[in-house]
């Protein structure tokens, strides 16, 4: 088991370097400021909330509905 997690731990750190121009490439990550894509990034979060939002209440309403009428 400790083996396994060494082996782990040497192919993420022989990684790191590789995947530095990934992170770099990354504008969100550095708040560089792209009006389109902000603005296409808050549209999305604000979707995946709306929907999250639609479904817990719809949940709520569904339970709420089964335990009245027992």
């Amino acid at each position: 088991m400790i083996r396994l997690h060494l082996t782990r731990a040497a192919i993420t750190a022989a990684m790191v370097p590789l995947a530095q121009a990934a992170v770099l490439a990354c504008p969100v990550c550095f708040q560089i400021n792209d009006a389109h894509m902000a603005t296409s990034v808050r549209v999305g979060v604000g979707v995946l909330i709306a929907v999250t939002v639609g479904v817990v209440g719809a949940c709520v309403v569904f339970f709420g509905r089964v335990a009245k009428r027992q």
